[in-house]
């Protein structure tokens, strides 16, 4: 997968058990990732990243599935 900057599906529970966690990896690269690889919602590096056509905004598939419920 590669972005353009012109980026498993996440379904682990919060503490109360009924609010998923948000997407985005976590991990410590080697190198900084690229800002446009950022996720606007968790402000991680993009996890199964979605791109919305009207806006171009990137959003982890998990994030982007929150703000729908």
């Amino acid at each position: 997968m590669s972005f353009d900057c012109e980026s498993e599906s996440n379904t682990r529970m919060a503490e109360g058990g009924n609010v998923p966690e948000l997407g985005g990896y976590d991990y410590e690269f080697t190198s900084k990732a690229p800002e446009c690889w950022e996720c606007l919602v968790c402000h991680l590096t993009l996890k199964d990243p979605v791109q919305i056509e009207k806006c171009g905004h990137r959003l982890c598939k998990i994030c982007m599935e929150s703000l729908f419920r």
